[in-house]
C-alpha cells in the first residue's frame, strides 16, 4: 500500500497496480510511515496520528485515528516509528527530541539539542537518532535520560 497527502487527505494506493484504492478526508498534513504491521502513522493539522489497518475479505480496513501523546508540531517535523510500532519519536526543534513508548505510555525526552530537525528510530525500538544543523546530533537508548550536552 502507499499513503500520499494530498491538500484534503491521504490517498491509499495499490503498489502492484497504481490504482486508488482509498481515500482518507482528513484535511492537511504530512510524515507519513507504515509500521511492520501495516497500520499508518502521521500528521493531521500539526498533531501526530497513527490509523490502525486490517485486512478483511481481501480489502483493506482503516480504524480511526488515534491521537499520539506527542506535542503538536510544526509542518516540516517529521514522525520516526519503530518497526513494531511501540516507539514514535519527533524532533522538537531547539528541545531535543521526543520518544513515546506507546505500550507504557512513558515519554522521554533527550536534550539538551539545538534545532533538532529529524529522528529516526532503529527498527527494533532500541535506539534514536536526532540530526541538528548545529552538531551531529545524538544516539541515545530509547529509555535513556539525558545526561549533559551530547
Amino acid at each position: 500500500m502507499l499513503a500520499t497527502h494530498s491538500s484534503n487527505g491521504i490517498i491509499l494506493g495499490d503498489l502492484g497496480t497504481g490504482q486508488r484504492i482509498g481515500f482518507l478526508p482528513v484535511g492537511k498534513g504530512s510524515t507519513l510511515h507504515f509500521d511492520a504491521g501495516g497500520n499508518l502513522y502521521g500528521y493531521i493539522n500539526l498533531q501526530p496520528h497513527r490509523w490502525p489497518i486490517t485486512m478483511a475479505d481481501n480489502r483493506f480496513k482503516v480504524g480511526q485515528p488515534e491521537r499520539l501523546n506527542l506535542p503538536a508540531h510544526f509542518p516540516q517535523s517529521n514522525l520516526a516509528i519503530s518497526a513494531d510500532g511501540r516507539f514514535a519519536a519527533e524532533p522538537l526543534n531547539n528541545a531535543g527530541s521526543i520518544v513515546l513508548d506507546r505500550q507504557t505510555g512513558k515519554i522521554t525526552r533527550h536534550e539538551p539539542q539545538r534545532d533538532v530537525r529529524c529522528v529516526a528510530v532503529h527498527p527494533d525500538g532500541s535506539l534514536v537518532a536526532s540530526f541538528s544543523w548545529w552538531n551531529a546530533g545524538g544516539l541515545r537508548s530509547v529509555g535513556e535520560e539525558p545526561s549533559g550536552n551530547r
